[in-house]
């Protein structure tokens, strides 16, 4: 994943993976200055992970800023289901 993120022009800023937690952050020095954090609970047959994106978009050819801020929320849910 660290590769991936860095072809991306992005850092790993911190992850931490254990003890049934997750959380990280991302951050890419690009134009829109995204920056990705995630933080949640795992199990051995389920997972929640909170998801925040934040970046600055380009919202001039819809009547808006040039330079106006984004943020978006989400949640990945799973459980396991039965053997593959």
């Amino acid at each position: 994943m660290r590769r991936q993120v860095a072809q991306a022009g992005c850092t790993v800023d911190s992850l931490t993976v254990g003890g049934g937690r997750i959380a990280g952050v991302i951050a890419c020095a690009t134009a829109n200055q995204p920056v990705v954090r995630l933080s949640g609970d795992y199990t051995d047959t389920a997972y929640a992970v909170n998801l925040e994106s934040s970046a600055v978009v380009d919202a001039s050819q819809a009547g808006g800023p040039a330079r106006a801020p984004v943020r978006m929320f989400a949640r990945w849910t799973g459980r396991r289901v039965g053997p593959c």
